[in-house]
């Protein structure tokens, strides 16, 4: 057996292997990455190289050898300016770092360029010092020799200023890249003492193991220290099948290389080609086939643990995505009863009030209807739970508790706690229909179960009680609302209500005076007036009219509108800018309704920008545009603008900021926008102005309503 030449050939071949999987990796984790990418670059042309190593060390004909050499040089080539533009795009690819790329590409390419000819690789030669076949370096090589190193060497000086300056997880990715490059490329860079005729014992060949140590360093830090920005959630399974893997490999390829040297003395590099496939192809597929066989042997050959196994797979899926609490329990029954095949499953859970224990769902051929049992919190059966907190089986009871087991019909009984350690319920399960025994096969499924279940009954009642907490809220908002609308039509009739008291009280001393007489007409009819203005503001915000639809051209209706408001408009200076350029068309509205919401909005922007003092202009802006299901109205002015913290109530009925209004003109326009299918937005910038945006469905028709 020659050791010089098996750990030559394993150190090269696991160099080959690890650094291509890493490679692909890291590109496939971030392919849009600079960082990744170069560093999938370095570990190609790290690959290319130990490969082309292997072989050109075996093949016996010195001119294929050459050939191997000469594209093994290749990654050699490639090797350190790759390195360089990791380590830049690690530590930041400014302009001035992107100028000395540029010089590095062009020599790397001069370098390949000469590769056909002699002056970088002249030959190979078989040495009688060492078992493998090396080469002898052209004339240009010292040159090649200088820009490896110094690439190399100013790569890791970036990493380790990069490192002094860093801190926290940053600073553990640069020692982990400038400690494991240091390692590896002294190990790699070992190797070139075979160029000049000399190897240090030892050095030769272990050194390459470093370049497989500076690999996994890499494979660590991105495992620990998310390098290049990749999280990887390292599980038991994975780790168990890499190392298992690992393990076979290593064995197989031990097998392969020495049996060739003990039985023949040499190695065939076509026996070992094939070998190296035939590695990879057991070294991937002989875990998850372990696993395959393993799942068919349980299916085929042991069904009821395969089944149990199931089982147990439904319900913890099913149980993670339901959250109706009664569609749980009917859940956790039905898979009991179907896979285990049992005469009947039931749940009893624990009533907060008096502790005791019914059924809340059962299933089968002697299932039991809910609420139908109950034990009571100082039962036998709930004391024994309590004390022993374990599954339960009748056959294995005293006579105390067999009678309670019978009377719900429980042939096992499995118990479920909670977070407190208090028992929260528990499911019982009739006799087996094939009328075998529980196991304990059996009873550590049930366990396992019964865990699973508790916290999916906890998640289900605690959903149910948001829920009900959410509902009570909704209530609680609702009737607030109706407080708000009464406090808001007290409020307003009650002024006029007021003056309407005071002249009648002072109507039997003043009627035979004319003036008084005269005021008290005009006086109590115009609140009276007023009254009936908001009752019926009122009405139509509670019982909205269903809209009449009609083709209505908006931009007519609108330009209609502003005409109406011709006067305010003059005598408050307000300039009207119209574009329909965008939107123009007919669709389906209630011509009425939409000409009441314009002449709402219109109104508040004129009274908005009057509120303006020392304005010289005001500008009321309305725009029209479609997208495709929405007409869009953008009203905006250059009002006095809603404060903040107004706009979430502006539509609130009754909500008001001036000093005469009922509140009730943009709950009305609100209300009548929701009928049509749409909706309206506000935006504002207090003394700037406001913009109201309406939304009308393109293709809401009179079949809508």
């Amino acid at each position: 057996m020659n050791v010089y030449l098996f750990n030559f050939e394993l150190s090269l071949f696991s160099i080959t292997v690890s650094s291509l999987i890493l490679g692909i990796f890291a590109y496939y984790k971030n392919k849009s990455s600079p960082i990744n990418q170069s560093f999938s670059l370095f570990c190609l042309s790290t690959s290319i190289w130990g490969f082309f190593q292997m072989q050109m060390s075996l093949v016996p004909d010195i001119r294929l050898a050459l050939i191997l050499a000469k594209i093994e040089h290749a990654g050699v080539i490639l090797i350190p300016i790759f390195f360089l533009h990791f380590v830049f795009s690690l530590v930041g690819l400014n302009v001035k770092r992107k100028k000395y790329l540029y010089v590095g590409y062009f020599l790397t390419v001069v370098f390949l360029a000469m590769l056909p000819s002699n002056l970088l690789v002249s030959r190979v030669i078989k040495k009688t010092t060492v078992p493998v076949q090396v080469v002898h370096g052209g004339p240009l090589y010292p040159a090649l020799l200088i820009f490896f190193s110094s690439c190399v060497i100013w790569g890791l000086f970036e990493l380790f200023k990069e490192y002094r300056r860093s801190t926290s997880s940053r600073r553990n990715q640069m020692s982990y890249s400038f400690w494991g490059g240091l390692i590896g490329f002294l190990g790699g860079a070992a190797n070139f003492l075979y160029v000049s005729d000399r190897e240090i014992p030892i050095l030769n060949p272990f050194s390459n193991y470093g370049v497989c140590l500076y690999l996994m360093i890499t494979a660590w830090a991105i495992a620990k220290h998310r390098l290049m920005d990749i999280t990887v959630f390292v599980k038991r399974t994975i780790i168990y099948s890499i190392l298992y893997s690992l393990v076979v490999g290593i064995f197989v390829f031990w097998v392969v290389l020495l049996g060739q040297l003990t039985i023949y003395g040499k190695v065939d590099n076509k026996v070992l080609w094939m070998s190296i496939i035939a590695l990879f192809i057991i070294t991937f597929s002989i875990r998850p086939l372990d696993s395959m066989l393993t799942e068919l042997t349980d299916k085929f050959l042991f069904r009821k643990k395969y089944d149990y196994k199931k089982t147990l797979r439904k319900a913890s899926e099913g149980m993670a995505r339901i959250r109706n609490f009664t569609k749980l329990l009917n859940l956790i029954v039905r898979l009991i009863v179907n896979s285990v095949r049992v005469s009947h499953a039931a749940i009893f859970l624990r009533n907060e009030k008096d502790g005791s224990f019914a059924v809340k769902a059962s299933y089968g051929r002697k299932k039991k209807a809910v609420g139908s049992l109950e034990l009571k919190k100082g039962a036998p059966l709930i004391l024994r739970l309590n004390k022993e907190r374990n599954i339960l089986v009748t056959e294995e009871l005293d006579e105390q508790i067999k009678p309670e087991m019978e009377k719900i019909d429980a042939a096992i009984c499995v118990p479920s706690f909670n977070e407190n350690a208090e028992l929260a319920g528990f499911f019982v399960l009739g006799n087996k229909l094939s009328g075998e025994m529980y196991t304990q096969e059996d009873i550590d499924v049930f366990a396992t179960l019964s865990n699973q279940a508790a916290i999916a009954i906890d998640n289900a009642q605690a959903w149910e009680e948001l829920k009900d907490t959410k509902d009570r809220l909704h209530q609680s908002e609702k009737l607030a609302s109706v407080g708000r609308l009464a406090g808001g039509i007290a409020h307003e009739i009650k002024n006029p209500l007021a003056s309407i008291k005071t002249f009648v009280e002072f109507l039997p001393e003043e009627y035979k005076d004319p003036v008084f007489r005269e005021k008290f007409y005009r006086i109590v009819g115009s609140e009276v007036d007023r009254i009936n203005t908001i009752v019926e503001q009122l009405v139509d915000f509670s019982h909205p009219k269903a809209p009449k639809l009609e083709e209505t051209d908006i931009c007519q209706l609108i330009e209609n509108v502003l005409i109406l408001l011709e006067n305010d408009l003059i005598k408050n200076k307000v300039t009207v800018k119209e574009d329909y350029t965008q939107g123009r068309g007919l669709i389906f509205v209630d011509k009425n309704q939409l000409e009441q919401v314009f002449l709402n909005l219109f109104i508040n922007s004129i009274q908005a920008m009057n509120s303006l003092k020392n304005k010289e202009s005001n500008e009321l802006k309305i725009m029209t545009y479609t997208d495709k299901t929405n007409f869009i109205i953008e009203i905006s002015d250059t009002g006095c603008g809603i404060p903040a913290g107004q706009l979430s109530s502006i539509f609130d009925p009754f909500f008001t900021t001036k000093e005469k209004g009922s509140g009730l003109g943009l709950s009305i326009v609100h209300g009548i926008i929701k009928s049509h299918g749409g909706a309206i937005d506000v935006k504002s910038n207090v003394d700037k102005g406001a913009v109201f945006t309406i939304k009308l469905p393109l293709n809401y028709t009179a079949n809508s309503v």
